[in-house]
């Protein structure tokens, strides 16, 4: 009786060490495989350069749109 409650709680330990294990190796392939292969900074950068800024905001009010850069006159936060 001993013997087949011990094997139990083993292949139940085992089972839930090898979800583990699976689920990190999943996390880890996801996260690899969501960085852009073959995107060279230059060419980040280039699109980067190439978009227009919309509006400028406060972080801590970020309902407020302002149409050019500076401080906010509510916090006297960097408007991003």
């Amino acid at each position: 009786m001993t013997n087949t409650v011990f094997r139990k709680t083993a292949v139940a330990v085992a089972l839930v060490a090898a979800g583990i294990a699976l689920g990190w190796g999943v996390s880890q392939w996801r996260t690899a495989n969501s960085h852009a292969v073959g995107a060279s900074p230059a060419s980040t950068e280039a699109a980067k350069a190439d978009r227009k800024v919309l509006y400028w905001y406060d972080p801590m009010s970020p309902t407020q749109k302002f149409d050019k850069p500076g401080k906010s006159p509510y916090m006297d936060m960097a408007l991003v």
